[in-house]
């Protein structure tokens, strides 16, 4: 196997109005090899003829190019888990079916990984768009300083502030393959909030979550895609995170702080309340929270001060520079 081969998995579900744009994107990528493996994750509408068309039209372009279907919806971590087997790649990129590649972010992230052998998993910049144009319009981008700060920290301090929220940016992540020798998902035992899962899991294990300044996903803020606000799709969201709460972080306590762990316990109270329905009541919850969440990521709030500050003295002494010359 080529080791520069690169996988980029394409997670879909009926998404047939935006799912070419997805796959156009990848023809602008200057890395090679790549693989291509599209996941199509039981669409009811053409999403996987468009694909299939796609696919016939640019198969020669790549080193391989993969359709699958799921025989039923497995949800975005079950077809997630399906695309990373089906993969030969040395390096992986998971893409949804509604976001966009940015040209050269496969080139980018494989010049990363060569550079720091030890790095499992890195994340570059996502900008985020409503619709595609041309030129496409930007409306911000992560992921932001605090969270810059957050990449900063050791595995076991990114830990302890995943512990009660994730400030990762999803979209933007690339992996080595033995990540995934490392993070089994089939244990992770969710449904759709796959990225607390997998960040959780690698953290408690000593892998740290990497930063590196490049451009790598334009993400579509508005999508046909409904399950978002679904009911049901909400209230599996709930269970999945109560289920991270029992089996990753609980076993982890020792790495918590006694403050960490309250946050903890009123965070899978809020969580118990709202799958309830008892909204008014888990509101509470969600205010000590509020009060706990300072105190646990003082350290990304303190390190974007500094570099604001550092910002600002650079552009003083810049200043300074240029007059002394006049």
């Amino acid at each position: 196997m080529d080791q520069r081969l690169f996988s980029i998995i394409v997670i879909t579900f009926n998404q047939e109005t935006i799912i070419k744009e997805t796959l156009d994107s990848i023809l602008t990528q200057d890395h090679s090899p790549l693989e291509v493996i599209v996941c199509d994750d039981a669409s009811t509408d053409n999403t996987g003829v468009k694909c299939c068309k796609w696919i016939e039209k640019n198969r020669k372009k790549f080193y391989r190019v993969l359709y699958h279907r799921n025989e039923k919806n497995l949800g975005i971590m079950g077809n997630e888990l399906t695309g990373i087997g089906l993969a030969q790649g040395v390096f992986l990129k998971v893409l949804a079916g509604d976001d966009l590649l940015a040209p050269g972010a496969i080139k980018k992230a494989a010049e990363y990984f060569k550079n720091n052998p030890n790095a499992l998993v890195v994340f570059g910049n996502i900008k985020s768009f409503y619709e595609k144009k041309d030129p496409i319009s930007f409306i911000y981008t992560e992921p932001r300083t605090t969270a810059k700060c957050f990449f900063r920290l050791s595995a076991t301090e990114q830990f302890r502030i995943l512990s009660n929220g994730n400030p990762v940016p999803a979209p933007g992540a690339f992996y080595r393959n033995s990540f995934f020798e490392r993070v089994s998902l089939d244990s992770l035992q969710v449904k759709h909030i796959e990225d607390w899962a997998v960040w959780l899991s690698a953290t408690s294990q000593h892998i740290s979550l990497n930063y590196f300044d490049f451009d790598a996903i334009y993400y579509r803020l508005c999508s046909p895609t409904k399950e978002k606000y679904d009911p049901d799709f909400h209230k599996e969201c709930l269970m999945d995170c109560l289920s991270l709460i029992e089996n990753i972080i609980k076993p982890n306590k020792r790495l918590l702080s006694i403050i960490e762990l309250l946050a903890v316990w009123a965070n899978e109270k809020r969580l118990n309340l709202l799958l309830k329905n008892r909204n008014l009541s888990g509101s509470i919850f969600q205010g000590l929270l509020s009060l706990f969440r300072p105190f646990i990521r003082y350290k990304l709030y303190l390190g974007a001060m500094a570099e604001m500050m550092g910002s600002e003295t650079e552009k003083i002494d810049k200043n300074h520079n240029h007059g002394s010359f006049r």
